[in-house]
């Protein structure tokens, strides 16, 4: 066994189960969550979310960058999120996993 079959034992369970058929692709917030792959820092923990709450992303270092941007306009043109300003909540500070005992900082600011 390797370290990722439980993991893929778990999607398929949660797929078999999947209580939220009620979620639309549209995030219920009109918010974007970036943050960085840092493993401690999980914004469903942190700010609560539900399945269906707001629209996710993590990047390498948790920073709006092109793909970043990319993204958020397919996004809109594909209705998976409303037109119109965002708030974003990014990491901060930027590239810091190491000083960290605990889960990165966070903060708001308009996109």
């Amino acid at each position: 066994m390797t370290d990722i079959d439980p993991l893929l034992q778990r999607n398929n369970d949660f797929a078999a189960t999947f209580p939220h058929e009620e979620a639309s692709i549209v995030a219920r917030h009109q918010v974007g969550v970036l943050t960085c792959l840092d493993p401690r820092s999980d914004p469903s923990a942190f700010l609560d979310l539900e399945v269906g709450d707001a629209m996710v992303v993590r990047n390498a270092d948790g920073r709006v960058s092109a793909d970043v941007l990319r993204g958020r306009r397919r996004s809109r043109r594909t209705g998976a999120a409303r037109p119109g300003p965002d708030e974003l909540l990014e990491r901060d500070p930027p590239g810091q996993i190491s000083e960290h005992p605990g889960p990165p900082p966070m903060r708001w600011t308009a996109t």
